[in-house]
């Protein structure tokens, strides 16, 4: 066993002498601690170990409020740092923000203006519009009026006068008959099923469907050829829902041909096709209940009786 030196040292404080008297040295012992002097240097030595653990402890604490304080400053760096980012940030959605509404701004002053045109343009057409009714409303009733005076003229005057002009009115409305019945025969359709049985005509009906019916319907056997009733260009050239399959011919003057219910088409969409040429085959496809066909005529993409325009039925 190992002697302490609070076992082998005297309760009370001693005072030693220096060994040497050139030297300035002493060391006192103490009951916890010895103290020793070299001049202007002091050193503690303590002897309990509950002290020399105090002084660990106090040590260890002195790092950890070194380190804590390192780790502040280095969170106040990354807070700083951070909230410059975040500035920033800031700063670039504020001016984005900003350029968004300029934008709208810019944007809300050129739909103003244009409307504001618009309206102005519309304006100045209405008042033109306006100008040419009076204007064609005056020249009715100076023509309405001349005319008046011209027939009071022509009845009290001479009754010559008005015989000749009905006469020459006559010979321009004969003049304008024959030109019409000229484009008329230019522009004649013939059946595309000459020699077939009408069973639907153009007008109103109760069967298959209660409605309107707006073209002529013509049985004959599956596989009959179906020819051009005129010359044109074909429009369309397919399947068309209740229609089934269907061909339509443009021929000019806002005049066009529908061919619907086939079986097969024998003709593409751009084709120029002839009076008489075969364009596809009787059939039953679409909303049907036999083999026929349905032809119609349409003036300006509206259906009109095709016995106007197609000899032969």
């Amino acid at each position: 066993m190992i002697p302490l030196l609070t076992d082998v040292l005297p309760p009370v404080p001693a005072v030693i002498r220096p060994m040497d008297q050139t030297t300035n040295a002493s060391m006192a012992i103490d009951k916890d601690a010895v103290l020793i002097s070299l001049g202007t240097k002091k050193l503690r030595v303590s002897m309990s170990p509950r002290k020399s653990t105090r002084v660990a402890l106090r040590r260890r604490r002195s790092r950890r409020i070194a380190l804590r304080s390192r780790r502040s400053r280095r969170l106040a760096l990354r807070s700083r740092r951070s909230r410059r980012l975040a500035l920033r940030r800031r700063r670039s959605r504020r001016v984005a923000l900003r350029r968004r509404r300029s934008r709208r701004v810019a944007l809300r002053r050129r739909l103003r203006t244009y409307a504001s045109r618009r309206r102005r343009f519309n304006r100045a057409s209405s008042r033109r519009r306006r100008t040419r009714r009076v204007a064609l409303r005056r020249r009715l009733r100076t023509y309405a009026s001349r005319r008046r005076r011209t027939r009071r003229y022509s009845y009290r005057r001479r009754f010559n006068r008005v015989s000749y002009r009905r006469s020459s009115r006559r010979l321009s409305l004969r003049r304008r008959l024959r030109a019409y019945s000229a484009r008329r025969s230019s522009q004649r359709f013939s059946n595309p099923l000459p020699g077939r049985v009408v069973t639907s005509r153009y007008g109103y009906r109760r069967y298959p469907r209660r409605g309107m019916h707006y073209g002529v319907d013509m049985t004959a056997p599956r596989g009959t050829p179906i020819k051009a009733s005129s010359p044109g260009l074909v429009s369309y050239a397919g399947y068309k829902g209740g229609y089934g399959y269907t061909v339509e011919i443009k021929h000019g003057n806002g005049i066009s041909t529908k061919y619907a219910h086939m079986s097969r088409i024998l003709v593409g969409r751009g084709r120029y096709v002839g009076r008489g040429s075969t364009i596809g085959r009787v059939g039953s496809t679409g909303f049907s209940t036999g083999p026929h066909l349905h032809f119609e005529v349409k003036v300006n993409n509206s259906p009109v009786n095709p016995y106007r325009y197609v000899r032969g039925f």
